[in-house]
């Protein structure tokens, strides 16, 4: 007999082996393997067995090492989708979904406690009125394709998900998704308040012994609830009983690096297909990809009412020019607003774009910032110190006039947290001012009274809205700087930080918000103030089909990197020419940081298959000096 072997490399290609006798009843597809591999022994796994191969001079494996098969029935249906959707070797892929720590494994029943990180739980009196009852929880069991639970800040969606998990862990495992580690821990902790049993974590920090543990258990099929971050979508489903995503928007979501790449999202449509559960995404700012499912039908939306028992649930929401007042920096109205909160000691937040900030090209006079004239992308200087276009390469002059006054004089701005400190350092010396981009530390200076002004970046909102930190006042000091950005998902995004700002002040008695844009008239600002998202979602995606970006066009940039930058754009000037005529190619596009010691640039391709991509590179001449890059539906643009 004989099998075809991949290996953890970054080599896409399967290896002929020969099957002993000894072997034959042991090896399968699914099943690792020892086998001689150049100078050296290695695992590998078998992904097909037959009885005949076109190979000579074949070697024979000495070792199966698996006593017990460990994976699901979806393995191979799952690693072939990631591959041919993201890319990347399949025997990483392959080996990333059974992983290194395995080689001991047991199914053998196990106390609850040792199984990763149970949380206590507290008693029902202590817990008080329960998780809730409602008739979405039946339709989310029920359904049979996938459902949106589609609804305001606080209107309940995470415990109508909590009665769906506890309902549907009496006969399976439940995999719930979150974004990041610190919502890993705040869910679990808010699920186990009602749950008898052990709630299991798994995020990045978990110990090996304890993913171990976890494994087995999903793949033993039992009756459990886990509570993870992205890579928890790729754990064995013997017997899944729900799946969920909450805030599916989320771009943590999208694994860019290391491989294997894939966005959880999709994993998740993916194996409720394949396996048959029920799957159930919360958001109150789905995204596009998310909206344009619901359009065709792909999954169901269930929207939930806003919540008019909170207090202050519809928080004031105010907005301002950039056109700086009598004190510089600030406009008048949010110089005010903060002055007067900090008399009274209040929790004010200001938000800035970045810790560092990126250059802007802006007018001397009335600050507009210039636009790209073909897509209306921000214009920056490159290594060459010519200006161009970060989202689709043009060329723009540096002799602009300002569309609002007709200045002709542009200068570049640095912006970001640092920047912001200092200025507000000067304008307010004796309040207690804090610049934080980690939310504990933010959350515990509000509370501990260390300060009452904190500065922090976009970054270190989203986990202070997870902790529900009591704020006051939150200021954007600059809601453009977001939309500079290369990334066409850039007022997606803007959307979704805002009205997450926003969600953070219900609850607290007269809590506003103030908006610095010069864009006051947009869908994006109006949509904001009036709290109604979709509006300004139907907007975007015809901008999206206008411009055919996802959802209307699939997207992969390939990212070329070399010690000279004009090498990197010559080799994606040819590659460019090459695939021309399979698609539209904008670019190239500089990108990476100035200090980097390889330049950067990419291209970006629409309606361009992997496949046929992978064709025109193995065509085109490798350079060494040279390092090439894909990443399918790419979420990163710097």
């Amino acid at each position: 007999m004989y099998c075809k072997i991949v290996f953890d490399i970054a080599l896409d290609r399967e290896f002929d082996y020969i099957i002993p006798a000894a072997l034959a009843a042991a090896a399968a597809p699914g099943r690792r393997v020892r086998a001689p591999f150049g100078p050296r022994a290695a695992l590998g796994m078998i992904t097909a067995v037959s009885d005949s191969s076109d190979v000579k001079k074949l070697k024979e494996i000495t070792e199966v090492p698996d006593a017990a098969q460990n994976f699901s029935a979806d393995l191979f249906d799952l690693a072939h989708f990631m591959h041919d959707t993201w890319g990347g070797s399949l025997g990483q892929i392959l080996f990333s979904l059974v992983p290194f720590f395995l080689k001991d494994i047991s199914l053998s029943p196990r106390p609850g406690r040792e199984r990763g990180r149970g949380l206590p739980r507290r008693s029902e009196a202590e817990a008080g009125e329960g998780y809730a009852q409602k008739s979405e929880i039946t339709e989310i069991l029920s359904s049979q394709i996938p459902v949106l639970l589609y609804g305001p800040g606080r209107s309940g969606k995470r415990d109508i998900l909590i009665s769906a998990a506890i309902t549907a862990a009496q006969n399976g495992t439940v995999l719930i998704l979150v974004p990041d580690i610190l919502s890993c821990e705040v869910f679990a902790a808010q699920l186990q308040k009602y749950y008898d049993k052990p709630v299991s974590v798994w995020h990045s920090k978990i110990p090996a012994a304890a993913k171990k543990q976890i494994f087995a258990a999903a793949l033993g099929g039992e009756n459990m609830i886990i509570v993870g971050t992205r890579s928890a979508a790729l754990l064995p489903l013997s017997k899944p009983a729900l799946t969920a995503c909450v805030n599916e928007e989320d771009a943590d979501f999208k694994q860019e690096e290391p491989q294997p790449y894939f966005h959880a999202r999709d994993i998740l449509l993916r194996r409720a297909k394949t396996l048959g559960c029920p799957l159930a995404f919360l958001s109150q700012t789905p995204s596009l990809e998310m909206l344009d499912l619901v359009k065709r039908g792909v999954v169901r939306e269930i929207t939930l009412p806003h919540n008019a028992d909170l207090q202050n649930p519809y928080p004031l929401v105010m907005t301002t020019a950039k056109a700086k007042g009598k004190k510089s920096f600030l406009p008048d109205v949010t110089f005010d607003e903060i002055s007067f909160a900090a008399a009274q000691n209040k929790n004010i937040l200001l938000i800035s774009a970045s810790r560092g900030g990126a250059p802007v090209y802006e007018c001397l006079n009335c600050g507009c910032i210039a636009r790209c004239a073909k897509c209306g992308g921000l214009p920056a200087f490159d290594e060459n110190e010519k200006l161009k276009c970060l989202k689709c390469g043009t060329l723009a002059a540096e002799e602009q006039k300002c569309p609002k006054c007709a200045n002709m004089i542009f200068r570049r701005k640095e912006s970001g947290a640092q920047r912001a400190y200092g200025e507000i350092k000067k304008l307010f010396p004796a309040a207690n001012i804090l610049r934080c981009d980690v939310a504990p530390k933010a959350r515990a200076a509000f509370e501990n009274g260390k300060a009452n002004i904190i500065i922090a970046t976009r970054a270190a909102l989203k986990m202070l809205r997870e902790e529900r930190a009591k704020i006051d006042l939150i200021v954007f000091l600059d809601a453009d700087l977001e939309l500079n950005s290369p990334d066409f998902r850039a007022a997606e995004r803007s959307a979704q930080i805002l009205f997450a700002a926003k969600s953070l002040l219900l609850g607290t008695p007269d809590a506003k918000m103030i908006i610095t844009s010069d864009k006051l008239d947009s869908a994006l600002i109006n949509a904001v103030v009036h709290g109604e998202y979709k509006t300004f979602a139907e907007e975007e995606m015809q901008f999206r089909q206008a411009f055919n970006f996802p959802p209307y066009s699939a997207l992969t940039r390939l990212t070329a990197a070399a010690k000279n930058a004009a090498e990197a754009e010559n080799v994606l000037e040819e590659i460019k020419t090459a695939a021309g005529n399979f698609g539209e190619i904008l670019g190239p596009i500089p990108c990476g940081k100035k200090t980097d010691k390889l330049k950067k640039k990419y291209i970006l391709l629409k309606n361009i298959p992997l496949k046929k991509l992978r064709e025109i590179l193995s065509a085109a001449k490798p350079r060494k000096s040279v390092k090439l890059k894909t990443s399918a539906d790419p979420y990163s643009f710097f």
